[in-house]
């Protein structure tokens, strides 16, 4: 009996975990999309023309939150800023892992 409780204790708390993540990531990318976030993905997707409207309509919440996360632990974050401060429109996508996300989002 005490096993199948702390079993059940500990299911909870990691269920209460993974729900605090989830929250936390979608509400990152919310905060992306009205300008307010450092990620390099909102400067990616500004440069790419990509509108907080067209996110909104081609993602959904869980990928971008996903898209999110790629981002935040990224290696390539100096090889991305390089890019973006070099005024580049293409070859993000030999070092950005959001890469085939950004673009079916602005191709739709």
């Amino acid at each position: 009996m005490e096993t199948s409780f702390a079993s059940s204790v500990l299911f909870a708390s990691a269920l209460a975990g993974a729900a605090m993540l989830g929250y936390g990531l979608i509400a990152s990318w919310r905060r992306m999309l009205r300008g307010e976030s450092p990620l390099l993905i909102g400067r990616m997707m500004q440069r790419l023309g990509i509108a907080p409207a067209d996110v909104r309509w081609a993602a959904s919440d869980r990928e971008m939150a996903v898209a999110n996360r790629r981002c935040v632990l990224c290696a390539a974050q100096h090889e991305c800023a390089a890019w973006l401060d070099s005024g580049a429109r293409e070859g993000y996508d030999q070092f950005c892992p959001n890469a085939q996300l950004l673009r079916n989002i602005g191709s739709r």
